[in-house]
């Protein structure tokens, strides 16, 4: 019938579109225990636009990451920014799974090297002081306010410090702009609860 000939055009049809969408490259990449998956359209893909996605999404700094596919270091001109991730993978270092070719890289770099430490660290700090400011009861001394109300700008001074000393990118970078302006937002809550106990 006319219905389900329109219906199997119709599956071949999202068939296609699927076998087209699949034509761009997995890259898997192995950082010490960790494993991640980063998704590109284009099998035009450049080592450039592979380091600049994972200084982007892992936050390592483009000069201090190593690639080593296949055994192999990616290292001097033969492995440019300008040369394409399935070139410089070659046939050991590429698989075709479901039409999409998967590319396996270790990736080398120092130990600490995204921030993410240091971030949790200060992300800590903040957590602590917002809840030390919500622990303070409305009737308590205005001493006992002054003293406590000490230790919450202490923690948010160490931490926004720290966050303006550390040398991020990417998504670390991001987690940085967010942690600044929370920080904004507590000590203004803390600012308001001086008032409201009349302290200096």
């Amino acid at each position: 019938s006319h219905g389900s000939r329109v219906h199997k055009r119709r599956i071949a049809l999202s068939l296609c579109d699927t076998i087209l969408g699949m034509s761009g490259i997995k890259v898997s990449i192995h950082h010490n225990k960790d494993k991640h998956e980063l998704d590109f359209e284009s099998p035009d893909l450049t080592i450039g636009e592979l380091r600049e996605a994972i200084e982007r999404q892992l936050s390592m700094a483009q000069d201090v990451q190593q690639l080593i596919c296949a055994g192999r270091k990616w290292v001097g001109v033969a492995f440019g920014n300008d040369v394409k991730v399935l070139d410089a993978a070659g046939p050991r270092g590429t698989k075709d799974v479901m039409g999409v070719k998967v590319v396996t890289l270790m990736l080398m770099a120092p130990a600490g090297v995204d921030g993410s430490e240091d971030v949790n660290k200060c992300e800590g700090q903040v957590n602590e002081a917002s809840q030390r400011l919500s622990a303070i009861a409305a009737d308590a001394q205005p001493d006992d306010a002054r003293k406590e109300l000490r230790v919450i700008s202490d923690l948010l001074c160490r931490a926004s410090e720290s966050l303006d000393c550390a040398k991020l990118v990417g998504a670390q970078k991001d987690r940085r702009r967010a942690l600044l302006k929370r920080i904004e937002e507590v000590d203004q809550e803390v600012e308001n609860t001086k008032k409201r106990f009349v302290i200096a």
